[in-house]
């Protein structure tokens, strides 16, 4: 019997690992897991795979690591909860007070005696709660990943090979439909505007600046594998992988991740070139600095194609490389719902809630995200717990990047998730 329960749990060890990289790999083809079923059924995988890695944990009287991060992430969680759980109507007012007006407003219109005795600090309860179940999935993952049983130098590899395996899935995903000229995603999903006006490359997450984003997250994890790989097969489809990545980041058109590509790039490969210790990494340095030359030359040709290149003395060029994005419209409606419940936040998810509210004039429609995530983060969550969750998150980050300075894999990782967070002063991908 107790043979065969070892033999159980030995098994149960092996089943998070890949419940883990087939969250990763699934996520973005389902509409980049927006919508609520797709959340729920992500979330419920990663919380099964975690109660299973939580019960060889115990039977190893093992405690769960969650480190600094993951701490962030779960502190986040439960303020998040606390926004979406009703709470005594005259707590939630004193606390919440433009969600209270908003609240009293709907209620006279719609000519309600009275209030609710419990309300919820959120201004839109439902959103939150969709919130509350994706920041459960994360956590859940970041915990199998920060927990799992392969020795410390697999973990990333695997981690970077999954996140690789992802992006590559949903470019061949937007080529498949493009092929078959498909205007429906898998033929099941309808998109509400339509997507084939927003890119040559229609992907299952519809909008091509976020798809751009999970690719270079895809080449930081493709390129760290290509430098760590030694010379072979291994290298060269991972050197195919990155070309492949790129590629799609050009045809997306999206500008902010066309600027970070091939600086990441070049930043990963000067590294490289830097490891006089390493002559298989040095090897790698070299090859992917001759790829940056033949990748800045294929951006250079998209650019110009695109106009946002300009020739000596031609009008346009790099000075309206971001123009028309109407930027400074979206951060003064991102700093105008800040300002609405500043110590508590309006609600994670309830964004274009409280953007219906603050926005005077439509032309260029409803602002659905404040397209810049340090304002994104004070709207959301209050500026006390989203100043705790930068500060602290951010000084985690950068001590983990110093740690594994020396790691190839690592550090591209990492380097690749910086390139991220500043795609997202402009943008709002990883709130998708």
């Amino acid at each position: 019997m107790a043979s065969r329960l070892r033999g159980w749990l030995g098994g149960l060890e092996q089943a998070p690992a890949f419940v883990t990289l087939a969250v990763v790999l699934v996520a973005p083809q389902l509409i980049g897991g927006v919508p609520l079923a797709a959340r729920i059924v992500l979330a419920a995988l990663a919380l099964l795979a975690l109660g299973g890695l939580l019960a060889t944990r115990t039977a190893r009287t093992q405690p769960l690591r969650f480190g600094t991060l993951g701490l962030v992430l779960a502190g986040l969680t439960l303020w998040t909860f606390a926004q979406w759980v009703p709470l005594p109507a005259g707590l939630s007012q004193a606390l919440a007070p433009a969600t209270a007006a908003a609240r009293a407003a709907t209620e006279q219109a719609w000519g309600a005696a009275e209030g609710p005795a419990w309300t919820a600090l959120s201004l839109d309860p439902a959103r939150t709660g969709a919130q509350v179940v994706t920041l459960i999935g994360l956590l859940a993952v970041f915990l199998l990943v920060a927990n799992a049983r392969p020795s410390p130098g697999d973990i990333p590899r695997r981690v970077a090979f999954a996140i690789e395996l992802s992006a590559l899935a949903l470019v061949a995903a937007g080529v498949l439909h493009e092929a078959l000229g498909m205007r429906t995603v898998f033929g099941v999903y309808e998109p509400t505007r339509a997507a084939a006006g927003l890119t040559p490359l229609m992907t299952p997450i519809l909008n091509p600046n976020h798809a751009a984003a999970l690719c270079l997250l895809g080449l930081a994890a493709s390129v760290g594998l290509a430098l760590d790989a030694g010379a072979g097969i291994r290298r060269r489809l991972h050197v195919l992988a990155s070309a492949a990545l790129l590629a799609a980041i050009a045809v997306t058109g999206s500008r902010a991740n066309l600027v970070l590509a091939p600086v990441l790039v070049v930043g990963l490969a000067f590294l490289a070139l830097r490891r006089e210790e390493d002559e298989r990494v040095r090897r790698g340095g070299w090859a992917l600095t001759g790829g940056v030359v033949v990748g800045a030359g294929a951006l250079i040709a998209v650019g110009l194609w695109k106009g946002w290149i300009a020739w000596p003395g031609a009008e346009g060029g790099w000075g309206e490389l971001f123009a028309g994005l109407d930027l400074d419209k979206r951060w003064r409606v991102g700093l105008a719902v800040a300002e609405q419940q500043p110590w508590v936040g309006v609600g994670a998810g309830a964004f274009v809630a409280a953007a219906a509210g603050v926005m005077g004039r439509w032309e260029g429609g409803l602002v659905d995200h404040a397209h810049n995530g340090l304002l994104q983060a004070a709207a959301d969550w209050g500026l006390p717990v989203a100043a705790a969750a930068l500060l602290v998150g951010g000084a985690a980050f950068v001590s983990s990047l110093w740690l594994v300075r020396k790691e190839v894999v690592p550090l591209a990782l990492g380097l690749g998730l910086g390139a991220l967070l500043l795609q997202n002063l402009v943008d709002f991908s990883l709130w998708i």
